[in-house]
Protein backbone atom coordinates (compact mmCIF):
# COMPACT_ATOMS: atom_id res chain seq x y z
CA UNK A 1 0.00 0.00 0.00
CA UNK A 2 1.23 3.12 -0.88
CA UNK A 3 1.40 5.71 1.90
CA UNK A 4 1.60 9.76 1.06
CA UNK A 5 3.34 11.98 3.37
CA UNK A 6 2.00 15.69 2.89
CA UNK A 7 4.03 18.87 3.43
CA UNK A 8 1.16 21.58 3.82
CA UNK A 9 2.33 25.21 2.98
CA UNK A 10 1.21 27.95 5.23
CA UNK A 11 -1.82 30.19 4.03
CA UNK A 12 -1.16 33.48 2.94
CA UNK A 13 -2.84 36.70 3.79
CA UNK A 14 -2.15 39.52 1.65
CA UNK A 15 -4.23 42.85 1.00
CA UNK A 16 -4.95 43.94 -2.65
CA UNK A 17 -5.03 47.81 -3.68
CA UNK A 18 -7.41 49.08 -6.43
CA UNK A 19 -4.62 49.71 -8.18
CA UNK A 20 -1.87 48.39 -9.25
CA UNK A 21 1.56 48.92 -7.80
CA UNK A 22 4.12 50.23 -10.43
CA UNK A 23 5.45 53.21 -12.13
CA UNK A 24 3.27 54.53 -14.52
CA UNK A 25 4.27 54.79 -18.42
CA UNK A 26 1.63 56.48 -20.77
CA UNK A 27 -1.07 54.79 -20.55
CA UNK A 28 -0.37 51.19 -18.59
CA UNK A 29 1.80 50.36 -15.31
CA UNK A 30 5.56 49.48 -15.67
CA UNK A 31 6.69 47.00 -12.91
CA UNK A 32 8.96 49.53 -10.54
CA UNK A 33 12.12 47.17 -11.84
CA UNK A 34 15.96 48.43 -12.98
CA UNK A 35 15.25 45.50 -15.62
CA UNK A 36 12.13 47.58 -17.06
CA UNK A 37 12.04 50.80 -19.65
CA UNK A 38 9.44 52.63 -20.03
CA UNK A 39 8.34 54.47 -23.20
CA UNK A 40 5.45 56.49 -22.62
CA UNK A 41 4.62 57.45 -26.08
CA UNK A 42 4.00 53.98 -27.63
CA UNK A 43 2.64 53.01 -23.81
CA UNK A 44 5.10 50.35 -23.45
CA UNK A 45 7.58 48.94 -20.93
CA UNK A 46 10.36 47.34 -22.55
CA UNK A 47 12.74 44.54 -20.77
CA UNK A 48 15.97 45.90 -21.20
CA UNK A 49 18.73 43.68 -23.01
CA UNK A 50 19.49 40.77 -21.78
CA UNK A 51 16.03 40.14 -20.35
CA UNK A 52 12.85 38.83 -22.24
CA UNK A 53 9.37 39.10 -21.54
CA UNK A 54 7.27 42.34 -20.88
CA UNK A 55 7.86 45.20 -18.26
CA UNK A 56 4.23 45.35 -17.25
CA UNK A 57 4.35 42.32 -16.54
CA UNK A 58 7.60 40.14 -16.07
CA UNK A 59 11.25 40.27 -17.03
CA UNK A 60 13.56 37.18 -16.95
CA UNK A 61 17.61 36.42 -18.30
CA UNK A 62 17.12 35.39 -21.80
CA UNK A 63 20.10 33.19 -21.82
CA UNK A 64 18.59 30.95 -18.76
CA UNK A 65 14.37 31.51 -19.30
CA UNK A 66 11.82 31.88 -21.59
CA UNK A 67 8.44 33.31 -20.53
CA UNK A 68 4.82 32.86 -21.86
CA UNK A 69 3.00 35.78 -20.59
CA UNK A 70 -1.53 36.39 -20.60
CA UNK A 71 -3.48 39.63 -19.80
CA UNK A 72 -6.79 40.77 -21.10
CA UNK A 73 -9.39 38.77 -22.70
CA UNK A 74 -6.66 36.93 -22.89
CA UNK A 75 -3.77 37.53 -25.14
CA UNK A 76 -0.86 35.31 -24.97
CA UNK A 77 2.59 35.86 -25.68
CA UNK A 78 4.02 32.63 -26.02
CA UNK A 79 7.37 31.53 -24.89
CA UNK A 80 8.90 32.29 -28.48
CA UNK A 81 7.39 35.77 -28.39
CA UNK A 82 4.32 35.06 -30.62
CA UNK A 83 1.02 35.66 -29.84
CA UNK A 84 -2.37 34.08 -30.12
CA UNK A 85 -6.40 35.14 -28.38
CA UNK A 86 -8.13 32.14 -26.58
CA UNK A 87 -11.49 33.20 -26.68
CA UNK A 88 -13.56 30.21 -24.67
CA UNK A 89 -14.19 30.83 -21.12
CA UNK A 90 -13.47 27.50 -20.39
CA UNK A 91 -10.83 25.36 -18.33
CA UNK A 92 -7.56 25.11 -21.02
CA UNK A 93 -4.27 23.91 -20.75
CA UNK A 94 -2.24 26.33 -21.33
CA UNK A 95 1.89 25.35 -20.88
CA UNK A 96 3.40 21.51 -20.43
CA UNK A 97 6.97 20.98 -20.36
CA UNK A 98 9.69 19.02 -18.87
CA UNK A 99 12.63 20.55 -17.40
CA UNK A 100 16.39 19.41 -18.06
CA UNK A 101 16.16 18.28 -14.86
CA UNK A 102 13.68 15.89 -15.17
CA UNK A 103 10.42 17.68 -13.58
CA UNK A 104 7.11 17.51 -15.68
CA UNK A 105 5.06 20.69 -15.24
CA UNK A 106 1.38 21.13 -16.43
CA UNK A 107 -0.52 24.56 -15.95
CA UNK A 108 -4.02 24.88 -17.31
CA UNK A 109 -6.06 27.91 -16.86
CA UNK A 110 -10.13 28.43 -15.46
CA UNK A 111 -11.65 31.09 -17.88
CA UNK A 112 -14.81 33.00 -17.62
CA UNK A 113 -16.67 35.40 -20.07
CA UNK A 114 -16.95 39.50 -18.38
CA UNK A 115 -20.04 41.53 -19.20
CA UNK A 116 -18.26 44.45 -20.03
CA UNK A 117 -18.37 43.78 -24.14
CA UNK A 118 -21.35 41.88 -25.88
CA UNK A 119 -19.87 39.37 -27.38
CA UNK A 120 -18.65 36.26 -26.05
CA UNK A 121 -15.41 35.85 -26.52
CA UNK A 122 -15.02 38.28 -24.33
CA UNK A 123 -12.73 36.34 -21.85
CA UNK A 124 -10.57 36.84 -19.38
CA UNK A 125 -8.36 33.95 -17.02
CA UNK A 126 -10.05 33.14 -13.20
CA UNK A 127 -7.74 31.29 -11.71
CA UNK A 128 -4.76 28.40 -12.18
CA UNK A 129 -4.04 24.98 -11.72
CA UNK A 130 -0.54 24.13 -11.28
CA UNK A 131 1.11 20.44 -11.45
CA UNK A 132 4.86 19.08 -10.81
CA UNK A 133 6.13 15.87 -10.43
CA UNK A 134 9.45 14.00 -11.03
CA UNK A 135 10.06 10.51 -8.96
CA UNK A 136 7.90 10.11 -6.18
CA UNK A 137 7.33 14.07 -6.04
CA UNK A 138 3.77 15.84 -6.55
CA UNK A 139 3.56 19.10 -6.16
CA UNK A 140 0.17 20.75 -7.01
CA UNK A 141 -2.15 24.02 -6.17
CA UNK A 142 -5.20 25.87 -7.04
CA UNK A 143 -4.70 29.82 -7.87
CA UNK A 144 -8.17 31.45 -7.11
CA UNK A 145 -8.88 34.94 -7.37
CA UNK A 146 -7.93 35.59 -3.43
CA UNK A 147 -5.00 33.25 -3.76
CA UNK A 148 -3.97 29.68 -3.50
CA UNK A 149 -5.65 27.03 -2.11
CA UNK A 150 -5.30 22.98 -1.99
CA UNK A 151 -1.61 23.78 -2.35
CA UNK A 152 1.40 21.19 -1.32
CA UNK A 153 3.56 18.78 -1.95
CA UNK A 154 3.68 14.85 -1.54
CA UNK A 155 5.84 12.50 -1.45
CA UNK A 156 5.38 8.44 -1.63
CA UNK A 157 6.91 6.82 1.29
CA UNK A 158 8.70 4.52 1.85
CA UNK A 159 12.00 5.74 0.20
CA UNK A 160 15.89 6.30 0.87
CA UNK A 161 15.75 9.75 3.26
CA UNK A 162 12.35 10.57 2.80
CA UNK A 163 13.04 13.61 1.23
CA UNK A 164 11.22 15.18 -1.73
CA UNK A 165 12.56 15.42 -5.40
CA UNK A 166 12.48 19.69 -5.54
CA UNK A 167 10.55 21.73 -2.77
CA UNK A 168 7.88 24.28 -3.55
CA UNK A 169 7.62 27.85 -2.25
CA UNK A 170 4.28 30.05 -2.38
CA UNK A 171 4.21 33.60 -1.88
CA UNK A 172 3.06 36.99 -3.07
CA UNK A 173 4.99 39.55 -4.35
CA UNK A 174 5.33 43.11 -4.31
CA UNK A 175 3.51 43.39 -7.66
CA UNK A 176 0.56 41.77 -6.23
CA UNK A 177 1.58 38.38 -7.89
CA UNK A 178 0.20 35.20 -6.05
CA UNK A 179 3.81 33.72 -7.06
CA UNK A 180 4.47 29.64 -6.94
CA UNK A 181 7.92 28.77 -7.17
CA UNK A 182 10.23 25.93 -7.66
CA UNK A 183 13.47 27.13 -5.77
CA UNK A 184 16.42 26.33 -8.36
CA UNK A 185 14.82 24.95 -11.08
CA UNK A 186 13.66 27.50 -13.36
CA UNK A 187 9.85 27.20 -12.65
CA UNK A 188 8.08 30.57 -11.29
CA UNK A 189 4.02 30.77 -12.32
CA UNK A 190 2.55 33.82 -11.41
CA UNK A 191 -1.05 35.14 -11.13
CA UNK A 192 -2.72 38.37 -10.61
CA UNK A 193 -6.27 38.93 -10.01
CA UNK A 194 -6.39 42.93 -10.55
CA UNK A 195 -5.65 42.21 -14.42
CA UNK A 196 -6.53 38.47 -14.92
CA UNK A 197 -2.61 38.10 -16.00
CA UNK A 198 -0.36 35.08 -15.51
CA UNK A 199 2.84 34.65 -16.34
CA UNK A 200 5.16 30.95 -16.90
CA UNK A 201 8.89 31.22 -16.37
CA UNK A 202 10.81 27.65 -18.03
CA UNK A 203 14.25 27.07 -18.31
CA UNK A 204 15.52 27.39 -21.91
CA UNK A 205 16.12 23.86 -22.60
CA UNK A 206 13.37 22.54 -21.20
CA UNK A 207 11.12 19.82 -23.77
CA UNK A 208 7.51 21.21 -24.45
CA UNK A 209 4.54 19.54 -25.31
CA UNK A 210 3.65 20.61 -29.00
CA UNK A 211 0.53 22.75 -29.77
CA UNK A 212 0.27 24.58 -25.90
CA UNK A 213 -1.07 28.04 -26.20
CA UNK A 214 2.33 28.76 -24.47
CA UNK A 215 4.18 27.19 -27.49
CA UNK A 216 8.41 26.39 -26.87
CA UNK A 217 11.06 28.62 -26.49
CA UNK A 218 11.90 27.84 -29.96
CA UNK A 219 10.79 30.20 -32.82
CA UNK A 220 9.87 34.16 -32.78
CA UNK A 221 7.29 36.27 -32.91
CA UNK A 222 5.81 35.12 -36.29
CA UNK A 223 5.22 31.99 -35.17
CA UNK A 224 2.01 31.62 -34.89
CA UNK A 225 0.93 33.70 -37.91
CA UNK A 226 2.57 31.15 -40.08
CA UNK A 227 1.56 28.49 -38.38
CA UNK A 228 -2.25 29.88 -39.34
CA UNK A 229 -1.06 31.12 -42.58
CA UNK A 230 -0.21 27.26 -43.29
CA UNK A 231 -3.59 26.28 -42.02
CA UNK A 232 -5.35 28.44 -44.54
CA UNK A 233 -6.85 30.77 -41.59
CA UNK A 234 -6.57 34.13 -40.13
CA UNK A 235 -4.97 34.22 -36.50
CA UNK A 236 -7.71 34.52 -34.65
CA UNK A 237 -9.73 31.26 -36.13
CA UNK A 238 -6.23 29.99 -36.03
CA UNK A 239 -5.68 31.04 -32.33
CA UNK A 240 -9.53 29.06 -31.68
CA UNK A 241 -8.67 26.13 -33.08
CA UNK A 242 -5.89 26.01 -30.94
CA UNK A 243 -8.16 27.05 -27.60
CA UNK A 244 -10.41 24.06 -28.42
CA UNK A 245 -7.16 21.48 -28.97
CA UNK A 246 -6.45 22.04 -25.60
CA UNK A 247 -9.73 22.17 -23.41
CA UNK A 248 -8.72 20.43 -20.29
CA UNK A 249 -11.76 18.01 -20.56
CA UNK A 250 -10.74 15.83 -17.80
CA UNK A 251 -10.59 18.64 -14.90
CA UNK A 252 -13.23 20.56 -16.37
CA UNK A 253 -16.15 21.10 -14.05
CA UNK A 254 -18.74 23.13 -15.66
CA UNK A 255 -21.40 20.92 -18.04
CA UNK A 256 -21.41 22.82 -20.89
CA UNK A 257 -17.52 23.70 -21.27
CA UNK A 258 -17.40 19.52 -20.45
CA UNK A 259 -19.85 18.38 -23.49
CA UNK A 260 -17.89 21.20 -26.01
CA UNK A 261 -14.84 19.45 -25.25
CA UNK A 262 -16.40 16.11 -25.73
CA UNK A 263 -18.19 16.69 -29.24
CA UNK A 264 -14.83 18.73 -30.46
CA UNK A 265 -13.05 15.28 -29.72
CA UNK A 266 -15.55 13.32 -31.01
CA UNK A 267 -15.52 14.69 -34.10
CA UNK A 268 -13.14 13.01 -36.88
CA UNK A 269 -9.77 14.94 -37.13
CA UNK A 270 -10.14 15.87 -40.88
CA UNK A 271 -13.34 17.43 -39.89
CA UNK A 272 -12.57 19.54 -36.46
CA UNK A 273 -11.12 22.64 -37.73
CA UNK A 274 -13.37 23.30 -40.25
CA UNK A 275 -16.22 22.56 -37.30
CA UNK A 276 -14.32 24.95 -35.57
CA UNK A 277 -14.46 27.49 -37.92
CA UNK A 278 -18.41 27.15 -39.27
CA UNK A 279 -19.91 26.71 -35.73
CA UNK A 280 -17.20 29.04 -33.28
CA UNK A 281 -17.22 32.07 -35.41
CA UNK A 282 -19.20 33.84 -32.75
CA UNK A 283 -16.19 33.51 -30.56
CA UNK A 284 -13.06 34.01 -33.13
CA UNK A 285 -15.17 36.92 -35.02
CA UNK A 286 -16.13 39.97 -32.67
CA UNK A 287 -18.94 41.74 -34.80
CA UNK A 288 -20.21 38.07 -35.83
CA UNK A 289 -20.59 37.62 -31.68
CA UNK A 290 -22.19 40.80 -31.14
CA UNK A 291 -24.74 40.04 -33.90
CA UNK A 292 -25.51 36.34 -32.16
CA UNK A 293 -25.84 38.05 -28.48
CA UNK A 294 -28.14 40.19 -29.85
CA UNK A 295 -30.59 37.27 -31.38
CA UNK A 296 -30.21 34.78 -28.35
CA UNK A 297 -28.10 36.20 -25.82
CA UNK A 298 -24.38 36.28 -24.92
CA UNK A 299 -24.69 33.20 -22.28
CA UNK A 300 -26.71 30.76 -24.61
CA UNK A 301 -24.28 30.65 -27.39
CA UNK A 302 -21.60 28.16 -25.70
CA UNK A 303 -24.18 25.80 -25.81
CA UNK A 304 -25.26 26.17 -29.23
CA UNK A 305 -21.68 26.04 -30.30
CA UNK A 306 -21.68 22.83 -28.88
CA UNK A 307 -24.91 21.38 -30.54
CA UNK A 308 -23.73 23.08 -34.05
CA UNK A 309 -20.18 21.12 -33.75
CA UNK A 310 -22.42 17.92 -32.98
CA UNK A 311 -24.47 18.32 -35.95
CA UNK A 312 -21.50 19.66 -38.23
CA UNK A 313 -19.72 16.32 -37.64
CA UNK A 314 -22.42 14.43 -38.30
CA UNK A 315 -23.13 15.86 -41.86
CA UNK A 316 -25.25 18.38 -40.99
CA UNK A 317 -25.43 22.53 -41.23
CA UNK A 318 -28.92 23.29 -41.81
CA UNK A 319 -29.10 24.65 -37.81
CA UNK A 320 -26.85 26.63 -37.85
CA UNK A 321 -27.50 28.20 -41.08
CA UNK A 322 -30.82 29.11 -39.96
CA UNK A 323 -29.19 30.57 -36.70
CA UNK A 324 -27.02 32.64 -38.79
CA UNK A 325 -29.84 34.22 -40.96
CA UNK A 326 -31.78 35.44 -37.74
CA UNK A 327 -28.60 36.15 -36.37
CA UNK A 328 -27.60 38.24 -39.49
CA UNK A 329 -31.01 39.98 -40.29
CA UNK A 330 -32.02 41.05 -37.07
CA UNK A 331 -28.13 42.52 -36.01
CA UNK A 332 -27.79 46.06 -35.35
CA UNK A 333 -25.06 46.57 -37.74
CA UNK A 334 -26.27 46.09 -41.00
CA UNK A 335 -22.27 45.78 -42.62
CA UNK A 336 -21.30 42.34 -40.67
CA UNK A 337 -19.41 40.11 -42.97
CA UNK A 338 -20.89 36.48 -42.43
CA UNK A 339 -19.16 34.92 -44.90
CA UNK A 340 -16.77 32.95 -42.65
CA UNK A 341 -20.29 31.32 -41.88
CA UNK A 342 -22.49 31.29 -44.72
CA UNK A 343 -20.43 29.97 -47.52
CA UNK A 344 -21.12 26.44 -45.76
CA UNK A 345 -24.90 27.36 -46.46
CA UNK A 346 -25.21 29.54 -49.93
CA UNK A 347 -26.99 31.90 -48.16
Amino acid sequence: MNLFYVLFLIPLVASQSSGLPGNQCGGVICLDSNDVTCNAESNECKCNAGKTGNGRFVCVDATESCVCYLYGDPYVTGFSTSEMSINLPCQHILAEFTTPNGIKVKVTAIASQRNERNYPGYVFEDGLLFEASKGNTLATAMYKRDGFWNKGLKVKLPFSGNFPDFGVYCSVDEHQYWTLELPRQGIVVRFRSADSSVTIQAPKQSQFVSGRPCGQCEGDSNSYKLAAQQSGLNIKQWSLVNAFNNLDTQRETDPVCKSLGTAYNSCSENQRSKAVQFCGAPFSNHQIGECFSQKFGKRTLLSMVQACINAYCQGSVAGWCQATLGAKTSCSNSQVDFEEITKYCGI
